[in-house]
């Protein structure tokens, strides 16, 4: 694992064999929880694999885990930590990230598909909006200026509208069309025929959590050929669901999460 100069940060990248070695390591008896993606396992770990291992550190002649990253799997199984789940999806590749944070320490576990390709990550837990931003794909989009949002939308065809166009992630359709301000039926298919990727962002506390009720608990952006959308529900004075999608740009991510950072700082009671 390496560390960063200016703050406590670990990284290890692995790959499916070397992840499925670490785990026939682990102490019996440990759950590491669930990971955010199925990683297809060898039935026996090859010897090979567990001398790679060795040789990075990862584990010790005697198949000790290493201590680092033994602590980042502990945090990560641990039920009483304030989780965030993260899908980052672009053409042909989804990575989902789980973060699970302590009032010192963050353990995050990402997973690429397809190829079960693994990076573990170890940081302060003041880190974390930090380290969430870093997860926002680059897709190559540039956006398109004089972009015009929607406001106070119903909010049923547009969030149907994403889950469509998740499906065709990976088949190799190309983007047509922009979302647009004329009418939510035309934004919907522009974005579902549209849709370059996407980055979504859960916040889970702990049962008995003093900040049960978040202001926000979800952000999703969803990107299309003019660009990053953000998509933020709200109620209207009826009280009834309304969305908005507004244009937005990458150096915005860290503002739009402070609520959600809010939120876990209150769980924890001192995240800066």
């Amino acid at each position: 694992m390496t560390a960063a100069s200016e703050s406590l940060t670990a990284r290890l990248v692995l790959e499916p064999a070397e992840l499925a070695g670490l785990r026939a390591c682990l102490p019996p008896g440990m759950h590491p929880g669930e990971t955010p993606a199925d990683v297809d396992e060898p039935e026996a770990v090859d010897e090979r694999v567990l001398a790679g291992l060795r040789d990075r550190g990862v584990i010790d002649a005697d198949g000790g885990v290493n201590r680092s990253v033994l602590a980042g799997l502990v945090l990560l199984a641990d039920p009483g930590a304030v989780r965030l789940s993260v899908a980052a999806a672009g053409p042909a590749m989804v990575r989902r990230t789980s973060i699970a944070c302590s009032d010192a320490l963050l353990a995050g576990l990402t997973v690429q598909e397809p190829g079960g390709r693994a990076e573990q990550f170890l940081a302060q837990t003041q880190q974390v909006a930090g380290e969430v931003v870093r997860l926002l794909p680059t897709l190559g989009v540039t956006p398109v200026p004089g972009r015009v949002g929607l406001y106070d939308e119903e909010p049923g065809l547009l969030l149907a509208a994403v889950d469509r166009a998740w499906t065709m992630i990976g088949h190799g359709r190309e983007p047509a069309g922009d979302l647009g301000p004329d009418s939510v039926v035309d934004a919907t298919a522009a974005l579902a025929e549209g849709f370059v990727g996407s980055f979504e962002v859960t916040l889970s506390l702990p049962a008995g959590s003093v900040a049960d009720a978040p202001a926000l608990d979800r952000l999703l952006w969803v990107m299309t050929a003019g660009g990053w959308w953000s998509l933020r529900p709200h109620a209207d004075r009826a009280g009834r669901a309304r969305l908005d999608v507004v244009p937005v740009l990458p150096g915005e991510l860290a503002a739009e999460l402070a609520p959600m950072m809010a939120a876990a700082a209150l769980a924890l009671g001192g995240l800066q």
